[in-house]
């Protein structure tokens, strides 16, 4: 587009980015007014209104929305130019970045990277720990290339992303060996049982909480924690702090597998899910390409 401004495009990013002009202005250090005059002469180059105004700053127009994803392309495509320049130049190694969406256990995290360098060894690999909805955000504008997260968020998407279910492990209730045999077999012997529970953002966290509301008259939960990290929550177990849902991939592997005893048999009857999400947009990098459609169609933790 000939009378695009990249100039114009970039302090409208900035704005976006900042959520006013005002916070923008500051980073920038450039006058409010000239600030506003670059982003509408950018809106009448482009014939769209871009960001609306509002009284805590400004939102962005599904125009806006648009315009602002590819902007989070190019300025990023930029940002690592001028890194490979200031290595010396020519040729940037390929690297793929991996999101780690909590809560997902480290133990998923290895065998994932163990594939990605069995099929491609020349690949660098950095990885990236957000929420699930931060990972979403940054797979949608290129800021992380694949996810992986207990939760399917691809299906809210709209077709902006792709994903597989990787693996799917039922949760047992675990225990340090010496309040296992406090408690005692289903039904617990203690009226009041502590549980270490996942956080909010868990997607099993409703479903645990169904449980124990439908068992409320066998366990009533003293609520230890809410973490969102398992392998703390396996430390904390393992050390007697209290008993927790635990996947059996998590609870076979890691410092903590030999502290840890099973209660009540099969209870408490939930799975929990893993995901892997990559954008529907092909990769630029073709090395990176390669890999992200043997993790969509080949990997497995099962």
């Amino acid at each position: 587009m000939d009378n695009l401004n990249y100039r114009h495009l970039f302090y409208f990013w900035r704005i976006a980015k900042a959520g006013s002009i005002a916070k923008a202005r500051e980073e920038l250090r450039l006058s409010q007014p000239a600030l506003s005059l670059q982003l509408k002469r950018l809106e009448r180059d482009l014939g769209k209104k871009l960001l609306s105004r509002g009284r805590t700053g400004v939102e962005l127009t599904p125009e806006g929305r648009f315009v602002f994803e590819h902007c989070e392309r190019i300025f990023l495509y930029g940002e690592r130019l001028s890194a490979a320049l200031r290595r010396g130049g020519g040729a940037e190694a390929s690297a793929l970045a991996i999101g780690v969406a909590r809560p997902v256990s480290g133990e998923f995290v290895l065998p994932l990277l163990r594939f990605v360098k069995s099929e491609r060894s020349e690949l660098q690999v950095r990885l990236v720990e957000g929420t699930v909805d931060d990972m979403e955000e940054r797979l949608r504008r290129g800021g992380v290339d694949v996810v992986i997260a207990d939760q399917d968020f691809a299906a809210r998407a709209g077709g902006a992303f792709r994903s597989r279910l990787v693996g799917r492990f039922p949760l047992h209730f675990m225990a340090a060996p010496a309040l296992a045999r406090r408690l005692g077999a289903y039904p617990p012997k203690a009226a009041v049982v502590p549980v270490i529970f996942r956080s909010p953002d868990a997607s099993v966290r409703r479903r645990f909480e169904d449980y124990l509301r439908r068992r409320r008259a066998q366990i009533t939960p003293m609520v230890v924690a809410e973490i969102d990290d398992p392998d703390l929550i396996r430390e904390l177990v393992a050390d007697g702090a209290g008993i927790a849902a635990l996947n059996a991939f998590a609870t076979k592997n890691g410092s903590a597998k030999r502290r840890l005893v099973p209660l009540w048999g099969n209870e408490p009857g939930i799975e929990e899910d893993v995901w892997v999400v990559a954008s529907a947009r092909e990769h630029p990098d073709p090395v990176v390409r390669n890999i992200i459609g043997p993790l969509l169609s080949q990997f497995s933790l099962t």
